[in-house]
């Protein structure tokens, strides 16, 4: 998780991503505790881009 001493939402969408990537439930929720709804509409803006841009490259190299 970031330890600056702002943590943004860019922030929390990253830090939930890479708890996902390790399997990491706790991390995960941690990320993600005590967003505000402006904060958890950043944190989807930025996960969607994430997604879209992963979905681009896969079809870019032909993987699915």
């Amino acid at each position: 998780m970031s330890d600056g001493p702002h943590r943004t939402s860019h922030d929390a969408a990253l830090d939930a991503v890479r708890g996902y990537a390790h399997s990491d439930a706790v991390a995960v929720r941690e990320a993600l505790a005590g967003l505000d709804a402006r904060a958890w509409t950043e944190v989807y803006a930025v996960q969607g881009g994430l997604l879209r841009s992963t979905i681009s490259i896969m079809e870019l190299t032909g993987r699915h």
